[in-house]
């Protein structure tokens, strides 16, 4: 940038001397212009921020400029309609930052998690179902071997403990 395209000594903020910082303002400034425009053109402005923003739009060319280019893509930006994810996104996601995070942004995942609440269920109508048939088929009404095959059981206390 030659000297006769320099801006004037007090546009530039203190502390400020680069194009770069002077572009990066710029773009601020810019940002702030295109925000308070697309909220007076969808109406979400009180009246007093209203009037303002019209006032500016009457004396300050580049607030023009931006509504300008503002009212030029509206048109094309509504004609583009909204657009749904695809169905498994948000699982396609969770999974990728579950592999890349090694699990520190999530709880660990459980038994639940892995799989499907339908498949624990008849796992546990199963297990249920072979323990009711075990002990239905016992003898005993336990689960453990009936008593009768063992040694004989003293009946009098003679011959728990034979005399010297």
């Amino acid at each position: 940038m030659d000297e006769s395209q320099s801006p004037p000594a007090g546009a530039l903020p203190e502390g400020s001397s680069s194009e770069e910082e002077t572009d990066e303002i710029s773009d601020e400034i810019n940002d702030e212009i295109i925000v308070a425009l697309s909220d007076y053109h969808d109406g979400l402005l009180p009246p007093a921020r209203r009037t303002e923003i019209e006032g500016k739009l009457s004396s300050d060319p580049a607030w023009r400029a931006v509504d300008e280019e503002l009212r030029a893509a509206r048109p094309v930006l509504t004609g583009l309609g909204k657009v749904s994810a695809p169905e498994q996104f948000a699982t396609h996601v969770t999974e990728t930052i579950h592999r890349r995070s090694a699990g520190r942004f999530f709880a660990r995942r459980t038994l639940g998690d892995r799989l499907p609440v339908g498949w624990l269920v008849v796992i546990a109508f199963v297990l249920l179902g072979g323990l009711t048939t075990i002990w239905c088929r016992s003898t005993t009404g336990s689960l453990r071997a009936p008593m009768g095959d063992g040694p004989p059981r003293p009946t009098t206390g003679e011959s728990l403990a034979p005399k010297p």
